[in-house]
């Protein structure tokens, strides 16, 4: 039996209830409920984006739709189903019966073989980096399976490449308009972040042409989650291209308004956070570990600490002694899978109601972003 995302609901209580949906309601005054929209950013962490399933469950429940959508590696391929128009339920009914562990069903080499990929990042890394640079491979596992199986979730909503996004009716807006995706990742080759597709009409580029909204969805998704090592990475003309997080694995800012020009609609970004003590670093193997996280956040956590918008879900993905999954724990059970739902969706749910005043309403919004009191209605 496939996990069944109903029956982790009915579980564990996960629903808005009369009383919460007014809260949210009153949250989002002045808005009305025609207008609960948002763009959402999604931020990367391999298999840990399963918790991204839960929170956009809970943001149905509450009303709340997509408008434009962006994200890192794995929070690339969820915005990018979402941008092309999956329901919840679809969503669900796609990641439901999923075995992470068939997108590594490739390896790039006969000589790679063995092997923890729950732990090939962490503390085997040197040991896949022996194996790599004894078969002269780029990456361990060949990002195909993944990108065919990307495709065809793609082709059910007759996606192919961006221009096939569905137009939505935004607020504000008189008529409907393409959605915008935006994914990140990272040309490793001229040491520069890539924002597909907007990054294809750069002169480094422009063997694509000057329409880049025809580039494919499947492929930009394909090399933003090219994990360094992990996957073979990607390849564009001269360039080598990998998981988008070495650039930005959070990048929040990209639907921003110019300053103190109020925007129709709030963006809501959805993190990943690990809430444990930090590992004191001793030899060889903790300077690596902790030189690929500085790599993935340092970007991103300066800009929030230096710009928060009280816009940004944290979902709680700390381990405990029942639960421990890392990025590339490719084989999630169903416990895990559930675990990560509920996480996800009471993160969103606790946000959305003001818990303990750390959550969010449209106001603070505003204002913590410098609009004016007068401006906001």
């Amino acid at each position: 039996m496939p996990w069944d995302p109903a029956a982790t609901r009915s579980k564990f209580g996960l629903h808005l209830g009369p009383e919460q949906l007014a809260v949210i309601q009153q949250n989002f005054l002045p808005l009305r409920p025609d207008q609960y929209m948002a763009d959402m950013v999604f931020e990367g962490g391999g298999v840990l984006g399963t918790a991204f399933l839960g929170a956009l469950r809970c943001c149905s429940d509450a009303g709340i739709r997509c408008a434009d959508a962006a994200g890192t590696s794995a929070g690339a391929i969820t915005a990018a189903l979402v941008a092309s128009g999956l329901s919840i339920d679809e969503l669900e009914s796609v990641f439901g019966p999923l075995d992470f562990q068939s997108f590594l069903s490739e390896k790039t080499s006969w000589m790679l073989f063995g092997g923890d990929p729950a732990t090939e990042m962490g503390s085997g890394i040197f040991g896949l980096l022996a194996a790599l640079v004894v078969s002269g491979a780029e990456g361990k596992y060949s990002t195909n399976p993944f990108y065919l199986w990307m495709k065809e979730r793609l082709k059910a909503r007759n996606v192919r490449t961006f221009a096939d996004l569905p137009a939505i009716q935004r607020v504000g807006e008189d008529t409907a308009s393409r959605r915008q995706l935006e994914v990140i990742a990272a040309d490793i080759s001229l040491g520069a972040m890539m924002v597909l597709p907007r990054s294809l009409k750069l002169p480094q580029y422009q063997a694509f042409g000057n329409a880049p909204e025809t580039f494919e969805v499947a492929e930009a998704v394909r090399l933003s989650m090219s994990i360094p090592l992990f996957f073979a990475p990607g390849k564009l003309l001269k360039s080598t291209i990998v998981d988008g997080g070495v650039a930005s694995n959070f990048p929040l800012w990209l639907f921003d308004s110019p300053p103190g020009e109020t925007p129709p609609y709030p963006t809501f970004g959805f993190r990943l956070m690990d809430n444990a003590p930090e590992p004191s670093i001793s030899n060889a193997v903790g300077v690596l570990k902790a030189l690929l996280t500085t790599m993935r956040t340092a970007h991103d956590r300066y800009y929030l600490q230096e710009k928060d918008k009280r816009r940004v879900i944290n979902i709680d993905i700390t381990a405990t002694s029942t639960f421990n999954v890392s990025a590339t724990k490719f084989n999630l059970s169903d416990d895990d899978k559930a675990e990560l739902y509920r996480r996800g969706y009471v993160a969103t749910r606790d946000f959305l109601l003001n818990v303990n005043d750390k959550g969010w309403s449209w106001r603070d919004h505003l204002q913590a972003r410098g609009i004016a009191p007068a401006n906001i209605g």
